[in-house]
C-alpha cells in the first residue's frame, strides 16, 4: 500500500480519518462502537459487541499515553564513519 501524501489525500480517500490523530483515533472509536452493536444484534451475540467495545477502549487508552508523553525528542545529526582496514 502506499503511503498517503497529506492527511487532506487520506481524508479524501477515508473519512475515518480525521483532522489530526486525535480525530481519527475518535473516529475509529465510534465506528468500532456503532459496528460492534449492530454485528451483536443481528447475531444475537454481545460478545461482538464487548470485543470492539475493547478495542476502542485500548486505542482511547492508546491515545491518552500518547498526549501525556509530549512531543517525540528530535535526533541529532548522524556522525558519518569511516572503516579503515590494517592489514599486516
Amino acid at each position: 500500500m502506499e503511503k498517503m501524501n497529506s492527511r487532506q489525500a487520506a481524508r479524501v480517500l477515508n473519512p475515518l480519518v480525521g483532522r489530526s490523530t486525535a480525530d481519527t483515533i475518535e473516529n475509529l472509536c465510534l465506528c468500532l462502537d456503532k459496528v460492534g452493536i449492530s454485528m451483536a444484534s443481528q447475531h444475537d451475540d454481545n460478545s461482538i459487541s464487548f470485543f470492539c467495545r475493547s478495542v476502542a477502549a485500548a486505542l482511547k487508552f492508546e491515545a491518552d499515553n500518547l498526549k501525556d508523553q509530549g512531543p517525540p525528542a528530535t535526533v541529532g545529526k548522524s556522525v558519518s564513519v569511516s572503516m579503515t582496514s590494517s592489514s599486516g
